[in-house]
């Protein structure tokens, strides 16, 4: 149970508190650059960001450092390479511990294949300093293709153990070109801060890609992705730091707009769609972010899950067929018809006679979604392969025929099971459709065009709007979609980014359409948060000064945007970093941020005050946002009736912002309290939280380590060992060769729980060496071993 104690007119806002900042700018000066895919993490006001570098020439791994808090950036150039120079890198992801150390994961290329490349690093004064950098996952090589997609890197912070999970991508032989894959999630860890890696471990089917993973407030690990075969966001979730994970669970159906990605989103030359060859690297992106409450607020341990769905509804009538009339290779002389009609041709390969292209127009008001399937009807003379010829039809807006706003393929044997092109139009107006022109085949098609009706009530209203979900159970149920973006349904929102602050409040950052109601091309990023838990959003802020096209006009470019922004929180701080593809000269695409601080003199002053047993007493915990005019805190205690006793008449002193703790060891086992907490202003006057129930067990069964604090430690750490009757026992500590170390108890055990401490040193009386130690306890034929962790 939680309360909290508003001392102050309002709940918490956040604000940006400074102008946009460039933070990526080398290299600009010589070429023309895209900067892309951004991830950023913090401690307190140092931050660290990564980006792909995709330059004409070159490539690699893009960093930067700030000392205060985002307001100004230090571009590091290019990380590191252990492996060679000059080497080709992609999508980063940057994590960090309490303890200073900041993380680093990559795919990069080797030369002989492809890796995902590591790097552990920590601010030394003014600078930052890498320690070392090494290889995860072993060079590969692939035909075509690398064999590893979206490494995503998470920290336990105050463990320092280090979670990696990526999609290892096995393509499947066929007999002809066209080659499905198996897309796989694997798992991995680090308990000694990168410098070792377990063995991989496979945690999905094989049509699955996007995971990420994200660590609870007491270590509990999750992990999610996307299923492409189930049409599905699903999760895993571990309470032993990666060793086991208990089976799937199902997040929420996912409404994928597959054959629509974002205008002029470009996807990564490598990916592939397990369930729908066809679209190889035409697919859109739509992978689930995730973020847990770590805070001591009401709504600790909830967990919550963003991407992007379209509206479901039901497609519209079909009213006719237009006939392909020639000439139409053109836009000036492209054949007109109305939504809900087919089109039926014959396009004429070059040896045939052509090529002939073949183009379409319609006009339709803004707001209106549109719903394009297609197949090839006969192709002459086909692949010679046998594999299916694939064509493709592309969507142009009429004030802009430079670029495609849709591109979907078609092709035999794929009617009615490919997804199809799902798009609301940004504008009211004239629009194309351009068929390829065909190469070394002639093929009859057909294409049906549609309205999709959007049914009432739906939570995403267009092609793809960002929905939310949230767990406050540990993954076991999960809420109902909610709409996050609050603009008109007609325009394009994607790539969503989550983050929880130190007060509990939900912040989410997404690439915005709305700003543009032309042909939908420009983005802009937009942020909000919540502050109650996802349930409702404050109106959207716009956080980049202008607007940019992923379109990358006559660069050549190749490079996608990458399927993430980046977006952390540490503290009453938030961090959004993104690519802006606004086209400076020499420059295509940067990375740019903007610091976000919760207005804490408007915050809770005292919130989640909460009671749970912890080994051999009651923790009570609370949260203090607000420690002005503080003087201390007193706890009351009742077993029962109205009375209640103060557990120490001495006030619990304020030390600023952060978690208070204190424990009640004199509760009896089996008897339940209530708690009250007096909070004492510095004029003398009270106010009160509570009250609030806890029970401690009653009764002890076997032989259990119940606690161990803190774990990972440095100097000593205490134990609380369960012990179910009276007999002759030992604690001792081993090192991990069964070397023992120290004996902590030696001889008769006493029923109960009874706290030991282990102050790090070994029989001796000398500091034993970091490393992991076994604390093992033993009573006649019962023994119970727990792992614990000595760090410098």
């Amino acid at each position: 149970m939680a309360v909290c104690l508003l001392l102050a007119p309002t709940l918490a806002l956040a604000q940006p508190i400074s102008p946009e900042v460039r933070i990526s700018t080398y290299g600009s000066d010589n070429y023309e650059n895209v900067q892309s895919e951004p991830s950023v993490a913090a401690i307190g006001s140092h931050l660290l960001a990564g980006w792909q570098n995709d330059l004409a020439v070159g490539g690699g791994i893009g960093w930067g450092f700030s000392l205060d808090g985002g307001l100004s950036w230090t571009d590091g150039h290019e990380l590191p390479s252990t492996w060679g120079t000059g080497f080709a890198a992609a999508q980063p992801t940057v994590c960090a511990d309490l303890a200073g150390n900041f993380y680093f994961a990559a795919l990069a290329g080797d030369g002989e294949g492809f890796i995902v490349s590591f790097w552990r690093g920590y601010f030394q004064g003014t600078g930052f300093a890498w320690q070392f950098g090494g290889v995860v996952l072993p060079s590969i090589f692939n035909v075509g293709d690398p064999p590893y997609d979206r490494p995503w890197l998470s920290c336990d912070p105050e463990r320092g153990y280090l979670y990696l999970t990526y999609t290892r991508v096995e393509r499947v032989e066929t007999g002809n070109s066209y080659y499905p894959h198996h897309m796989t999630i694997y798992f991995k860890r680090s308990l000694d801060h990168g410098a070792t890696w377990s063995a991989p471990v496979a945690l999905s089917g094989a049509a699955c890609n996007g995971s990420q993973p994200a660590v609870g407030p007491d270590g509990e690990l999750y992990v999610v992705w996307e299923d492409l075969g189930a049409q599905q966001v699903l999760g895993r979730k571990s309470i032993d730091f990666g060793v086991n994970f208990g089976p799937a669970f199902t997040v929420a159906p996912i409404l994928d707009n597959l054959s629509t990605p974002p205008s002029g989103w470009r996807a990564p030359w490598f990916r592939f769609n397990p369930v729908y060859p066809p679209l190889d690297r035409k697919a859109g992106p739509d992978f689930p972010a995730i973020a847990v409450d770590r805070s001591s607020g009401p709504r600790r341990g909830t967990i919550y899950a963003a991407w992007a769905d379209y509206a479901g509804g039901t497609v519209g009538p079909a009213t006719g067929t237009v006939a392909d009339p020639e000439p139409n290779d053109y836009f000036g002389i492209a054949a007109p018809f109305t939504l809900g009609q087919d089109l039926q041709g014959f396009a004429r390969s070059a040896d045939f006679g052509g090529p002939d292209c073949d183009d379409y127009t319609f006009e339709a008001t803004a707001g209106t979604t549109i719903w394009i399937s297609g197949e090839v009807l006969s192709a002459v003379p086909g692949n010679l392969d046998g594999s299916p010829v694939v064509m493709y039809y592309s969507l142009y807006c009429a004030s802009d025929l430079t670029q495609a706003v849709g591109t979907a393929p078609f092709l035999p044997g794929w009617a009615g099971t490919l997804p199809p092109l799902i798009y609301t139009l940004p504008s009211s107006g004239r629009y194309y459709i351009a068929l390829t022109c065909p190469g070394y085949s002639s093929y009859s098609y057909r294409l049906k065009t549609r309205m999709l009706n959007v049914s009432p009530g739906q939570v995403a209203r267009d092609a793809r709007d960002i929905v939310l979900v949230s767990s406050s159970d540990g993954g076991a149920t999960w809420s109902a979609k909610r709409r996050v973006n609050d603009d008109q349904p007609q325009f394009d929102n994607a790539l969503p980014s989550l983050a929880v602050d130190g007060l509990g409040q939900l912040h989410v950052a997404w690439y915005d359409r709305r700003d543009d109601t032309a042909c939908g091309e420009y983005v802009k990023t937009y942020w909000t948060e919540s502050l109650d838990g996802g349930v409702t959003f404050l109106p959207a802020r716009r956080l980049s000064a202008q607007a940019g096209s992923w379109q990358f006009h006559g660069s050549g470019a190749t490079t996608n945007i990458g399927d993430h922004l980046g977006l952390t929180a540490s503290g009453a701080h938030s961090y959004v970093v993104w690519t802006d593809a606004r086209g400076m000269p020499g420059d295509l695409a940067d990375i740019y941020g903007v610091s976000i601080e919760t207005d804490i003199p408007t915050a809770v002053a005292i919130s989640g005050f909460r009671a749970a047993e912890e080994g051999a007493e009651i923790s009570l915990k609370w949260w203090v946002g607000d420690p002005s005019g503080l003087s201390g805190f007193r706890l009351y205690r009742s077993s029962g009736g109205e009375g209640y006793d103060p557990l120490d008449p001495a006030l619990v002193p304020v030390h600023g912002i952060g978690e208070y703790r204190e424990g009640d060891a004199t509760a009896t086992p089996g008897q339940r309290y209530r708690y009250r907490l007096e909070v004492v202003a510095v004029e003398g006057t009270s106010r009160w939280l509570g009250p609030i129930e806890a029970q401690r067990s009653l009764s002890i069964d076997r032989l259990a380590w119940e606690d161990a604090r803190p774990n990972p430690f440095s100097n000593s750490i205490q134990f609380t060992l369960a012990i179910p009757r009276s007999g002759e026992g030992t604690v001792r500590v081993y090192d991990l060769l069964g070397h023992e170390v120290a004996t902590l108890e030696r001889g008769p055990l006493n029923p109960g729980r009874q706290r030991l401490t282990w102050d790090g040193r070994d029989r001796a009386g000398h500091r034993a060496p970091p490393g992991v130690y076994l604390l093992r306890a033993e009573q006649g034929r019962e023994a119970r071993v727990r792992r614990i962790i000595r760090i410098q």
